[in-house]
């Protein structure tokens, strides 16, 4: 602080930085410090992330040469590469460095680091997530998450990274090979690992607490719409609004809640390029019109939380001005849009409007007297605005986070926050816990909690979807007690054959078979062909 107050912070870090990378790598990468600094890598923690952050070339294109040694050594090629080619001021760094660099900041495994994260609890999310795919009856779902988790703990993988690392390595069937599960499954898996599951373990494994979400903290695409409403095949891109994913992690971590963002090497990635990754799409802007709840992996994350909690959408808005912008989205810098929820339940929405518009103006008035004890008399007085423009329901035929939480069963709000109320927030800890305290005691003043039939209309879409996989469930059973019967069948061949004194040689045995249901554990899932149409493989 001393020496940035002294105008020498930028000479000290580039030397330090400098001095780093020549210890780590000798006096030949002289020129590689100076090059990151022009690339924005300025440290040893956004150096560790860009090389540990993975980069698709089958998706993006970028030519990194077909040497093995460019490629990384965890399988595939790293963002720090793909940069360094981009850019053409520096020739990517081979294996040996990348590795050496890897273990001088702190090695591969970056999700150890991150404070308020489980990545056991969010690969059990991830598992019961894709064993929805299998089954949709709660005893079968059990079986198929235990199975999945369980390939997963005994092929290493024990971190969202780096199965996000091998989903996206430059070898196809790499993740597939490593865990054993069915290719489609590993690029689902891949994709719900692009998503970081942040907060208490009990909130991310049982969908306690409130789920804070915050959906453009990175460069994504949006499909663009034509004049009649219909969707071009083009899109455009959606910048970052800052500091949302920071704020949502700690409005969960201060209430015990659990924070949806894009995983940290998605972000890495979003930094350094100042572009979408092709392979994202905006979830805040999906289409009514196709089947998102089984495409999307944030709808798909905010299905397994309980029908009738709290979720919060956190989203970035531009600062009042009192000119064309307020003209434009209207005055305030909290604006809390209930849109969503208006539209399955009025009474609701009223409520919720309300307490949320007095808890955070007594919130902010608090803020204020705070920092007029601390002498800063110039600080905006920051407003809330609970009729705004941006309400979190688009007239479009699209759909936002808040309307897909709301059709699934949620309590779904949005809050636009002004980027001037945003960089407050985040200098200050305090404001911080009590503006996230005043957003869940208004959820909690709304009592009794909805139930599943009795406010949310949207739900009847989800009972008809669940419903259409009623005859899923039923060709489970069928094909189970068919093999059953085969194999008490051959099972009475057998006895019978020992008592007249045969015994085919290598005589096939069934002993691990459970014999019913309830009695199934997870190496004993042997009967997955013919439950999928289309579909003939015999990998449990």
């Amino acid at each position: 602080r001393a020496e940035r107050r002294a105008g020498g912070m930028g000479s000290y870090q580039r030397d330090d930085f400098l001095a780093f990378i020549q210890r780590v790598l000798g006096k030949d990468y002289t020129r590689l410090a100076p090059v990151l600094k022009t690339l924005d890598v300025t440290n040893a923690r956004q150096l560790r992330h860009a090389i540990a952050a993975p980069y698709d070339p089958r998706v993006e294109g970028a030519n990194l040469g077909t040497r093995p040694e460019f490629h990384h050594h965890l399988g595939g090629p790293c963002v720090l590469n793909a940069l360094l080619a981009k850019s053409g001021r520096h020739p990517p760094l081979p294996t040996a460095a990348l590795r050496d660099l890897a273990a001088a900041t702190g090695g591969d495994d970056v999700d150890a680091d991150v404070e308020d994260m489980h990545p056991a609890a969010s690969i059990a999310v991830y598992a019961s997530t894709l064993a929805e795919r299998r089954a949709t009856s709660a005893e079968l779902r059990g079986v198929h998450a235990r199975d999945i988790a369980e390939r997963l703990h005994k092929s290493k993988l024990s971190s969202p990274h780096r199965i996000r690392r091998l989903a996206l390595s430059g070898s196809d069937g790499a993740l597939s090979a490593e865990s054993r599960l069915p290719e489609t499954e590993c690029v689902d898996l891949g994709e719900l690992a692009s998503i970081e599951l942040r907060g208490d373990p009990d909130a991310v494994l049982r969908g306690e607490g409130t789920a804070f979400t915050a959906p453009h903290g990175v460069f994504l695409r949006r499909e663009k719409l034509a004049a009649d409403d219909a969707f071009e095949d083009k899109f455009e891109t959606h910048h970052p609004e800052g500091w949302t994913t920071f704020l949502a992690c700690a409005f969960a971590k201060a209430t015990g809640g659990v924070a949806m963002t894009w995983c940290e090497s998605e972000r890495t990635r979003s930094r350094l390029f100042r572009a979408a990754n092709p392979a994202l799409t905006d979830p805040n802007c999906v289409s009514a019109r196709t089947s998102w709840r089984r495409k999307s992996p944030w709808t798909r994350l905010l299905a397994r939380r309980p029908v009738g909690s709290a979720h919060v959408d956190v989203h970035g808005r531009r600062d009042p001005d009192g000119g064309d912008v307020s003209a434009e989205i209207g005055d305030g810098d909290c604006d809390v849009g209930v849109g969503a929820l208006e539209a399955v339940n009025v009474e609701l929405a009223d409520s919720l409007r309300t307490a949320l518009r007095d808890g955070l103006d007594r919130c902010l008035a608090r803020w204020r007297m705070r920092r007029e004890a601390r002498g800063e008399l110039d600080a905006p007085a920051f407003a809330v605005n609970a009729r705004p423009v941006l309400t979190g329901r688009r007239p479009d035929g699209r759909l936002t986070l808040s309307q897909q939480g709301c059709s699934l069963g949620l309590v779904s709000v949005q809050l636009e926050l002004s980027m001037r109320l945003r960089r407050a927030l985040v200098g200050d800890a305090e404001a911080t816990a009590d503006f996230a305290d005043a957003i869940v005691d208004a959820f909690a003043s709304l009592a009794p909690r909805p139930g599943r039939g009795e406010t949310y209309a949207g739900i009847a879409a989800l009972d008809e979807h669940v419903a259409k996989n009623a005859r899923h469930d039923a060709k489970v059973a069928r094909v189970l007690n068919a093999q059953l019967e085969r194999i008490d069948l051959e099972r009475e061949v057998e006895r019978v054959r020992r008592e007249v004194g045969y015994a085919p040689p290598a005589a096939p045995t069934y002993e691990h078979f459970p014999k019913s249901l309830a009695q199934a554990q997870p190496h004993d899932v042997y009967f997955r062909r013919g439950l999928y149409d289309g579909e003939d493989s015999d990998s449990a």
